[in-house]
């Protein structure tokens, strides 16, 4: 159940809100009702309140979560891709079920959450993608700079045909030719 007064979840058994210490009246939610202690009104739901029963739409605090889950997911994705994946998952998750029971202003927090969330997978699914490529780019490098020197200290050897070997076979792989970079 929720708390008339603040709005918070609390369990159904309790007789104060542990959040604002609201003395809470036992009441029977109504069938079909989105979340308990609300009444249906003209195809709305209300919640009660201080004054009566009042449109109060998803709890604030549930719609603040999503933008905490949204940056974190954003922050933290950068340097952890896969928490910011969980994140931004969880966060479009309860921005879905909270976007048909919340008001208009909740809906317009909510739509500017759930871009948020929607960065926190994208930016670290880039950070990923640009890190395997330069991680392939400057393995190649450094592959080339190997066979140089090897040819340079070791003109003669066998090992360095050997090695040579192994590397053209490795950059045919990527469908790179050594001729170009034997300079």
């Amino acid at each position: 159940m929720f708390c008339p007064k603040c709005g918070a979840q609390i369990v159904d058994e309790a007789k104060f809100c542990p959040y604002c210490g609201n003395q809470i009246e036992a009441q029977a939610p109504p069938v079909n009702s989105p979340y308990p202690g609300a009444e249906q009104s003209g195809g709305a739901y209300a919640q009660p309140g201080a004054y009566g029963y009042q449109m109060s739409g998803a709890p604030e605090s549930e719609v603040k979560n999503t933008n905490a889950l949204g940056l974190v997911a954003l922050i933290v994705g950068i340097f952890v891709p896969l928490v910011g994946f969980i994140c931004g998952g969880i966060g479009l998750s309860k921005i879905k079920k909270l976007q048909t029971i919340a008001n208009e202003a909740q809906q317009q927090q909510l739509n500017k959450n759930k871009k948020l969330c929607i960065a926190g997978i994208v930016v670290p699914i880039v950070i990923t993608v640009i890190s395997i490529i330069l991680a392939i780019v400057i393995g190649i490098a450094l592959a080339k700079e190997v066979v140089r020197y090897g040819e340079s200290q070791f003109p003669n050897s066998s090992y360095s045909d050997e090695a040579q070997e192994r590397v053209e076979d490795y950059f045919k792989q990527y469908g790179i030719e050594m001729d170009e970079y034997r300079q």
